[in-house]
């Protein structure tokens, strides 16, 4: 007589892999993001751990002041995996904080400044947007 064995039944679940992964994995060079610098000039402050990529931080957020910021005519690229945090242009009267039609996104580059105690990492330049909704920016392949 034949023994048999009880074996429980199992699910194989297939884990769900966004587009975004697949544009690199599947042999699709990087993206870069096409975005107008458009917001006004004024005081540039950044959002603390607030990615772009997220949802807008409230207006009591903790946030950082940058820079003098004056926009650029022109649209910057940058690579979608780039330095992008939500932030605001202060303009007069200039209270440090976030004010109606002040909200932009961020892009900021980095660099390192040398001192006798070691380097630190520096905002070097700085690009701002008031284009909101990353998902309606074009971008292209780099």
């Amino acid at each position: 007589m034949e023994k048999k064995i009880y074996r429980k039944p199992a699910m194989q679940l297939e884990e769900f892999i966004s587009d975004d992964y697949c544009a690199g994995a599947c042999g699709e060079t990087e993206r870069e993001y096409n975005f107008a610098c458009d917001a006004p000039s004024g005081r540039m402050y950044r959002y603390l751990n607030s990615p772009a990529t997220g949802e807008k931080p409230s207006v009591d957020t903790d946030h950082e002041y940058v820079g003098r910021f004056n926009p650029c005519p022109t649209t910057h690229t940058a690579s979608t995996k780039g330095d992008f945090s939500y932030g605001f242009i202060d303009r007069r009267p200039y209270n440090g904080i976030e004010d109606e039609g002040e909200a932009a996104i961020l892009y900021l580059e980095w660099g390192k400044e040398w001192h006798w105690w070691g380097e630190e990492d520096i905002i070097t330049n700085g690009h701002a947007t008031t284009n909101l909704n990353m998902k309606e920016w074009t971008y292209t392949k780099s």
